[in-house]
C-alpha cells in the first residue's frame, strides 16, 4: 500500500528502465471518472469535540471502526454512524496504518455510486484542496479538522462536473483519489509523455543521445533531467577559449495531481553550475487542447535560440576583468532583480556575504563572478534569525534562485570599461 501513501517516492541516476517501468505501473493504476460534485458524499470523521455535541462517549467507539457522519445537504438529520475502517483501507500491509493515520488526520472520505454500489474512498491531501476550491474555501488552514467546514463543503458541492484522478493499489484491493480537476481536464498515461519528449529532444531537435541526471517519481509528479553531452564538444570547438564544459540540460515536470501540467525546462551546465535559458520554461496544461509537438516545437524554438546566445554571453563576461568587486556584485544582483522578490532579501545578504569573502583575493573576471554567483545557494550556510539554528533552504526556493540568478549572464557590467571579442574562432 506504500505506493499511495502521500509520501511515495521513487528516484533515481542514469536507470532510465527502472523509471519507465515504475512509471508505465503507475499510469496502469490509475484512472479518470467524471462524476457531477454534488453526487458526492463527505463523510466527516468525528473526533471527541464531534462526539460530544452528539452525547457520544468516545470510549464506547470500536478501535476498528470510525465515527462519521454523512454530509449531505439531502440528509435531513445529521447522525453519527460506524464505518469499518478495512472498508475504506483493508487492514492487510504494514503501510495501511500510514493511510489511515492520513486519512484521520485530513479527518474526511467520500462516498459515491459505483455502478449501482456505494463505494468509500479516501482522499489526498491535494484532491482535498482541489474540491476545498471548488466550493470557495481558499483558507490556508483547510488541512484542518473541522465539522463546520465539512458542512460548508457539502452544502456548497454543485453541479457541476469534475474529473477524479483516481490510483489503485498494486494489489487491486484499494482505491485513492489524488485530485479533483475541471471537466475539462483530460488525463493522459506519464510514461508516453516522457518517452515522447525524449525522442523529440534527441531526433528531431538534434540534441543527440540523452543522459538521465536525474529522475523522481512521486503521486503528486514526474520529473526527470537529461543532459546531452554530445554538443559539449560541439560549443568547446565554437569557444575554446571557456574553461569549462557547456552541455545542454533539459528538465521536464509533468503531472496529473499537483499542476496538471507539463513543464520543460531548457538550460546549460558551466561546468557543475546549472543556469536556465532566457524564456527557458514552457509549460502547456493537460485538457483536450494539449498536443505535445506543440510543446516541444516551443522548446526546440528557445533551445536553438540560446544555442549560440549563451556560450556568447559567457565569452563576453570571461573578458571583462573586474576591478572593483563590491560594485560588481551590487551591479549583477541588482540585474537578476532576485532582492525584489518575497522573502528573498535574507538570502541575497548570505549570498552578498559569501561572494565577498570567496573573490576577495586575486583577479577575477565577470565570468567566475557569474558562475560563482549563480552556484552561491548551493554552497550557502544559513541560520535561523533568532535561534542561530542551521537553516536548510528548501528545494522550491533553490529552484527560483537558479532561475533568478541564471539572468546575469546577460548583467551589462557598466562599472568596468570592456574590450572583448565576440567573434568565434573559424
Amino acid at each position: 500500500m506504500k505506493e499511495l501513501t502521500e509520501n511515495y517516492c521513487k528516484t533515481g541516476t542514469d536507470n532510465m528502465s527502472d523509471f519507465y517501468n515504475i512509471l508505465d505501473t503507475m499510469d496502469s493504476r490509475t484512472s479518470y471518472r467524471k462524476i457531477r460534485m454534488d453526487l458526492i458524499t463527505l463523510l466527516h470523521i468525528c473526533d471527541e469535540h464531534d462526539l460530544a455535541q452528539f452525547s457520544i462517549d468516545p470510549n464506547i467507539v470500536p478501535n476498528d471502526m470510525w465515527p462519521i457522519i454523512p454530509m449531505n445537504p439531502r440528509n435531513e438529520v445529521e447522525e453519527v454512524l460506524l464505518l469499518n475502517k478495512n472498508r475504506a483501507v483493508p487492514n492487510h500491509d504494514p503501510s495501511c496504518a500510514e493511510i489511515k493515520k492520513e486519512i484521520e488526520s485530513m479527518g474526511a472520505l467520500v462516498s459515491f455510486d459505483d455502478g449501482g454500489t456505494s463505494i468509500v474512498m479516501p482522499l489526498s491531501a491535494w484532491a482535498y484542496k482541489d474540491l476545498a476550491d471548488r466550493t470557495g474555501i481558499l483558507c490556508a488552514n483547510i488541512s484542518k479538522k473541522s465539522i463546520n467546514k465539512s458542512r460548508w463543503l457539502s452544502e456548497n458541492l454543485t453541479e457541476a462536473t469534475v474529473t477524479l484522478t483516481i490510483r489503485e493499489s498494486e494489489d487491486g484491493s484499494m482505491r485513492k483519489i489524488f485530485a479533483v480537476r475541471g471537466r475539462v481536464f483530460e488525463g493522459q498515461n506519464q510514461g508516453p509523455f516522457i518517452r515522447r519528449a525524449q525522442t523529440i529532444l534527441e531526433k528531431d531537435i538534434g540534441l543527440g543521445i540523452a543522459e538521465c541526471r536525474h529522475w523522481e517519481i512521486t503521486n503528486e509528479s514526474i520529473n526527470v533531467v537529461f543532459t546531452f553531452p554530445e554538443k559539449t564538444g560541439e560549443i568547446r570547438d565554437m569557444y575554446p577559449e571557456l574553461p569549462d564544459d557547456i552541455t545542454p540540460i533539459v528538465d521536464i515536470y509533468t503531472s496529473d495531481v499537483g499542476k496538471s501540467a507539463f513543464h520543460v525546462t531548457s538550460g546549460f551546465m558551466i561546468g557543475k553550475t546549472r543556469i536556465v535559458s532566457k524564456d527557458g520554461t514552457v509549460c502547456a496544461e493537460h485538457n483536450k487542447h494539449f498536443k505535445m509537438s506543440s510543446v516541444m516545437k516551443k522548446v526546440q524554438d528557445c533551445i536553438f535560440k540560446q544555442y549560440n546566445a549563451v556560450p556568447k554571453e559567457l565569452a563576453r563576461l570571461l573578458g571583462i576583468e573586474l576591478t572593483d568587486m563590491a560594485a560588481a556584485i551590487d551591479e549583477v544582483i541588482n540585474f537578476t532583480g532576485i532582492e525584489k522578490r518575497a522573502g528573498m532579501k535574507y538570502v541575497v545578504q548570505h549570498i552578498k556575504t559569501l561572494l565577498c569573502t570567496e573573490l576577495s583575493l586575486g583577479t577575477y573576471t565577470a565570468y567566475d563572478l557569474v558562475t560563482a554567483l549563480i552556484s552561491s545557494p548551493s554552497r550557502l550556510v544559513m541560520t535561523k534569525k533568532v535561534s542561530g539554528d542551521p537553516k536548510v533552504i528548501p528545494e522550491s526556493t533553490l529552484k527560483v534562485l537558479n532561475e533568478a540568478l541564471s539572468k546575469a549572464i546577460y548583467c551589462p557590467f557598466e562599472c568596468e570599461t570592456v574590450d572583448y571579442d565576440l567573434t568565434p574562432e573559424e
